[in-house]
């Protein structure tokens, strides 16, 4: 599933052996600069961790301007190229909820809550005698945090090839905490069957306490989220002018829209229950680095009693979001103008927030009628399917048989179609390619096709090549 950087093609792909080459000299790698090639590699599973290292990098080097084929002057390798140990166990969730298993960021202070570790054996083989290491995990916190360990449950694990499990740790607190608590751990039964270190969400504990939220664990580039404070007021009386603060964190790919609601400063936030929301609403934006990224928050309000203290909440973080993406690529970049039976393929990599159930693709003015659709989607490193259907004259829209049929994250899948006529204007062409999960979430991704005179440029030449069908 690993696919080629533009001006580049993929030209030989096996269990061991990974090849590119530059589509033209002007693609090539110029002193000085530099080219990022993705791999995408499925690991095997083993009966214990273990340390593999990728054999080697080998560049070749030119100075003929004219290929491919190039005229090779010499190679270079780089060995080892990179290293990573394969686990026998993931720790795919260690979040902290309250008593009835919702995840949270804050409560009042003398409320109970639970860690919970799920564990996932990922090895060939049953494990046994799974625990937290350390076992209760570690604790680390700021300010004044009582907690007292009450109960576990799920300890130790016994979990087949595959299997999933829990292990929960109950904590109580006191009423006069104010501070934050987070907690490290691994899993592993011995020290050659472990999971990487897992951090837990972070905890908030005072009277006034200020939950964060999203409307959504992943969100597309170009659409909404909403982002929810919740107040607690653990005080027995009502807070006056309260000011809530939300930050996203630094680099988040969010732009503001608008909130709060209630608008600042909030007359009365009377004690709780009930508890008070507050809303403000961010887009997703495909420009911020940091990915995925958190909001982080507090609130400051007066006491209505005696002496009006100010009280305010200990800041609050919330759960990672992810800003959820499709790798998408057109094939090829460049044709002809008024040329005919032009067949473009579209391939996507579905890095994205769910499976993908659907592919719409819409040609710009211009372009004759498409027909011919063709579909290769990969459910696995060994499994491809070509039974999508298709619908619709512009956009055709390419839709997944059934639910074990939909593009799982991180694969791919190409896209075909011939279109009768490519327009008979020259210039950048722009076609949209609607890209829609198992959610009912999509994302509109613009391609853009040059469409050249003739004979222009390398367009023509006899290694300028596009496949179809993919045999397997």
């Amino acid at each position: 599933t690993t696919a080629a950087p533009a001006g580049w093609t993929r030209t030989a792909f096996s269990a061991t052996l990974i090849t590119f080459q530059a589509n033209s000299w002007a693609s090539a790698i110029a002193v000085g600069a530099s080219v990022s090639f993705g791999l995408a590699m499925t690991m095997r599973t083993t009966t214990a961790d273990v340390n593999e290292t990728l054999r080697d990098i080998r560049s070749a080097f030119t100075d003929t301007t004219t290929g491919p084929p190039f005229t090779r002057l010499a190679r270079v390798t780089t060995s080892p190229a990179g290293s990573w140990t394969l686990r026998s166990l993931a720790i795919t969730s260690f979040q902290i909820t309250d008593l009835a298993g919702n995840p949270i960021t804050a409560t009042t202070a003398g409320n109970s809550f639970r860690l919970v570790m799920t564990v996932r054996n990922i090895s060939s083989v049953t494990q046994n005698n799974i625990v937290a290491n350390p076992n209760p995990p570690t604790v680390i916190k700021t300010g004044t945090v009582t907690q007292v360990l009450t109960g576990t449950v799920g300890s130790p694990l016994n979990l087949a090839a595959g299997a999933s499990g829990t292990i929960t740790f109950t904590y109580s607190t006191v009423a006069t905490d104010n501070g934050t608590i987070y907690f490290t751990a691994d899993a592993r039964n011995s020290a050659t069957v472990t999971s990487r270190l897992a951090t837990s969400g972070t905890l908030a504990l005072s009277r006034l306490s200020a939950a964060i939220a999203a409307s959504l664990a992943c969100q597309y580039a170009g659409s909404n989220i909403t982002i929810t404070m919740t107040l607690t007021n653990g005080y027995p009386y009502n807070l006056l002018n309260v000011t809530p603060t939300l930050t996203p964190v630094a680099g988040a790919p969010v732009t503001f829209v608008s909130g709060p609601v209630p608008a600042a400063p909030i007359a009365s936030v009377p004690s709780s229950p009930p508890d008070t929301a507050i809303t403000w609403v961010y887009q997703i934006n495909a420009v911020g680095t940091t990915n995925p990224f958190t909001f982080s928050g507090s609130a400051t309000g007066t006491g209505n009693t005696a002496g009006s203290p100010i009280h305010t909440s200990q800041t609050s973080t919330s759960a990672n979001i992810t800003r959820g993406n499709f790798g998408v690529l057109i094939d090829p970049l460049v044709t002809n103008a008024a040329s005919t039976n032009v067949v473009l393929t579209t391939n996507i990599t579905n890095n994205g927030c769910a499976a993908v159930n659907s592919v719409a693709i819409t040609a710009p003015a211009g372009w004759g009628a498409a027909a011919d659709p063709y579909s290769l989607v990969n459910l696995s490193a060994a499994n491809a399917i070509e039974t999508w259907t298709s619908a619709g004259a512009n956009p055709i829209t390419f839709t997944a048989p059934n639910i074990a049929g939909q593009m799982p994250l991180t694969f791919t899948g190409d896209f075909s179609l011939a279109y009768a006529t490519s327009p008979t204007a020259v210039g950048p062409n722009i076609f949209i390619v609607r890209v829609t999960d198992a959610n009912g979430i999509f994302q509109d991704i613009p391609l853009t096709v040059t469409v050249n005179a003739f004979k222009s440029g390398t367009l023509n030449n006899s290694a300028n090549r596009i496949w179809r069908e993919d045999f397997r």
